[in-house]
Parts: C-alpha cells; structure tokens; sequence
C-alpha cells in the first residue's frame, strides 16, 4: 500500500515511517528542507520535497497513494498569538485536505492532540465525548488543533471525507532528535528540576502510537476521534520513575501555585523579549497544576489499541538520550 506521511523529520512520524516500511507499504514523505536527505532514515523512504503552505508544491496526485497519515504540526506553546503555527495547523491542514480530496484516498488519517478533549481526573479519566471548542488556556497550539479537527468533521459531514483522527496524549520515546516532548527527560537528567508542580499528565510510549494509527489504516471508524494514550501519572510519580533510572534524586518538594504563577510570567516576559517560546510560560504553568488524565478504551476496542508499561517508554527514552543523541550530538 502507498502511504502519503507528513512530519516524517518529528519524533512520531520517524516511527510510523518505520513500522510502515516494516510492515511492507510504500512511504511516501513529504519533506519541506531541501537539506533533509534519505540517508537521514534508517528505512526506506520515497521523499518529495514541497511546501503544505504552498498548494501547487504538494504532489497533485499525492504520487499514487491510496492512504494520507498527517503528523506534521507547530506544536510550540508560544503564549502570544502565533500566526506563523495557525498557518502551518491550519492552512496547510487545509492544502493536505484539497490534495488529498482529488485523488479520492482511501483514509485520512490526521493526528491532533488529546488537548482539545477536556480533560478528566483519577476518578473519571476523560473520553472522547468531552469535545472543546476553545482551549481553556487560551493557547494558539491548542486552539488551532481545535480548529483542524472542526474543518476535518465538517468535510465528513458535507463530503464523507474519510477521515480518522488521532489525540495522543503526551509522548515519550527514541529518536526524539529535535527534543521535543523529551525536555521533559533531559531536564530531569541535568538536575534542572528542583520542584514538581501538583498536577498530573498521561504518558504514552511513541511506538505504540505509532502503531495505533497504522490499525486506525484497517479499522478505525471514519468521522470518529480516538485518544491514544495510556498511563495517568501525577508529575511526583514521573519524577520518581526518572529518577529510578538515572542518578538523579527526585524533587521532594512541590511548587506552589503563587510561585508557579511567578516564574510562569518570567518566562512569558522572557518570551515576549526574545520573540520566540521559552520551556515556561504563564499558560503552561496553569496547565501543570492541572491533572490531564484520560481513558484509551474506545481506541483499545475499535483498533486493538495495545500498550507497554510507562517505566519501560521512560526508561527506553533514557537510554537513547544516553547513547544515540549523545553520539548524534557529537555530529
């Protein structure tokens, strides 16, 4: 099968690019650096450079493909407007969607995030039924999501556009050569975290991300979203598991929310001098007091849905970083 993937140079698209090419299908990537060469992949890849913010740069015939899997994102939580992130998620959402409507694919798979579900507590995770119409924090990352899923629906409605759309809560895992969500770990692993704040996320290992959207290929159900996601952890409990692996002591006292709101601004303040996202901001603070948690069971039953303990991502996370970006670093 010939399969059209967009974000293959991110830390979720390098996996499905694998585990496609593992399971047999053509992959075709599209890829916006001209710089990026396939010697870049340890797998086969068919690359065609272009542009989603420019409609006639992207293959008119999607090169013969019968599937589009769409990972590429601005997932920066910028807390200014970002007008540069709602052209990428949304505009070029848009292109992907127009190119891919001509040629009649068989599925659109599209990968949002689980932020623009509400989130639920310990007791009662969230599940897909809790669609949001703004994000709470006001966040463009999260708003423009919103936006890209109301368009995708809305083609479903009026066209049966066949679209499957993915919200992958938070991920950990290898290969996260841009470092990405693994600040987290190697913030941790450099003693930069000397307090934890009282909230709490879910942790799902990339991999098995990676495949829950290759069995959303054969089963999952069009016009539908699927949470992907796996282990609800309070920040302590991750703290502790880094910890368990690394020589790292565990932060032992908690963050309380007037200083979270205090180094939250600093860091918006930075933001605003610099021009460009710092690692906290006014809005990503408030999100960590908050618990994130949510249930995977709808994905677990429609597509097999599998995952592997949260120790096992982290520790594997760890691992890489120790090694393979260690040895990628020294170029």
């Amino acid at each position: 099968m010939k399969i059209f993937l967009t974000g293959v140079t991110g830390l979720l698209g390098r996996h499905v690019a694998q585990l496609c090419s593992e399971e047999g299908h053509e992959v075709i990537a599209l890829i916006r650096d001209k710089k990026v060469l396939h010697s870049k992949f340890r797998h086969e890849l068919n690359i065609c450079y272009g542009d989603l913010l420019d409609i006639n740069s992207i293959p008119e015939n999607l090169n013969g493909a019968e599937i589009v899997i769409h990972c590429a994102a601005d997932t920066s939580m910028w807390v200014r407007r970002n007008q540069k992130q709602e052209q990428i998620n949304v505009r070029g959402l848009q292109n992907l969607i127009e190119a891919a409507k001509k040629v009649n694919i068989k599925k659109f798979i599209h990968v949002s995030s689980a932020n623009t579900i509400g989130f639920g507590d310990s007791n009662n995770p969230a599940n897909e039924s809790i669609k949001l119409t703004t994000s709470s924090s006001r966040l463009s990352y999260i708003n423009t999501k919103i936006i890209g899923e109301e368009i995708l629906l809305n083609e479903f409605k009026k066209n049966n556009f066949p679209v499957v759309i993915l919200n992958p809560t938070f991920m950990l895992g290898p290969q996260d050569y841009k470092v990405g969500s693994g600040k987290l770990i190697l913030a941790a692993m450099k003693k930069q975290i000397l307090v934890y704040p009282a909230g709490g996320k879910n942790i799902v290992d990339v991999r098995d991300v990676a495949q829950a959207i290759l069995n959303s290929i054969r089963s999952g159900k069009t016009g539908n979203n699927y949470l992907i996601c796996n282990e609800n952890l309070t920040y302590k409990e991750i703290f502790t598991i880094i910890g368990s692996y690394t020589n790292v002591s565990v932060p032992q006292h908690r963050l309380t929310y007037f200083m979270g709101i205090v180094i939250g601004n600093l860091g918006s303040l930075i933001e605003y001098i610099i021009g460009k996202p710092s690692t906290i901001n006014s809005k990503c603070i408030k999100l960590a007091f908050e618990n994130h948690y949510y249930t995977s069971e709808k994905a677990k039953i429609d597509l097999g849905f599998t995952t592997r303990p949260v120790k096992e991502t982290i520790h594997d996370t760890i691992n890489w970083f120790n090694n393979e970006y260690v040895q990628h670093q020294a170029g």
